[in-house]
C-alpha cells in the first residue's frame, strides 16, 4: 500500500522552513495540509527557532498546521563563515558548535515518532521515511497504526 492521505485531506505538505526560498513559497501557499520541520543551528527550543516557526506559520495563514517540528542542524562551514563575519553576528552563531551532528539518528526518530502520533487515529495511513544524512547514510522506515 503506498502513502495515502487520512481521510477528508487530499494532501499533507511537509515544508523544510529555514531554507532562504521557504518564506517566498509559504506565501504563496493557499488552504493546504501543511507540517512544517526545520533543522537549524540555533539552539533547540531557543528563542530564534521558535520565532522562526511562528513566523513561518504566520506566511501561510489560510493553511492547516498539522503540526511542527524543529531540532538542530549541522550549518555548513561556508554559512558559519559568512555569519561570523558580520559586523553583529547573529544569536544563533553560539549554538552552532553544538549543532555539529545534527540530525541524527534520534532526531529523526523523534520526528518519526511525532509524525505517527499526529496520524494515529488513522488507521489505514501509511507514512515512508527516507531521510539522508551525511554521517549515518539513508535511514528509512514506514509507520502504521
Amino acid at each position: 500500500m503506498g502513502p495515502c492521505p487520512p481521510e477528508g485531506l487530499d494532501e499533507v505538505w511537509a515544508l523544510i522552513i529555514f531554507h532562504p526560498k521557504s518564506a517566498e513559497y509559504l506565501s504563496k501557499v493557499e488552504k493546504e495540509s501543511l507540517f512544517l520541520f526545520a533543522t537549524h543551528a540555533a539552539g533547540a527550543g531557543s528563542e530564534h527557532a521558535i520565532h522562526g516557526m511562528e513566523v513561518a506559520k504566520s506566511l501561510a495563514p489560510e493553511s492547516d498546521i498539522l503540526g511542527t517540528y524543529s531540532c538542530q542542524g549541522e550549518a555548513s562551514p561556508k554559512i558559519l563563515e559568512k555569519a561570523s563575519k558580520k559586523p553583529q553576528p547573529p544569536v544563533w552563531l553560539a549554538d552552532a558548535p553544538k549543532a555539529s551532528g545534527h540530525p541524527n539518528l534520534a532526531d529523526i526518530e523523534v520526528l518519526s515518532h511525532q509524525i505517527s502520533k499526529l496520524f494515529a487515529r488513522y488507521q489505514a495511513f501509511y507514512l515512508p521515511l527516507k531521510i539522508h544524512n551525511k554521517d549515518h547514510g539513508v535511514w528509512s522506515g514506514s509507520h502504521r497504526d
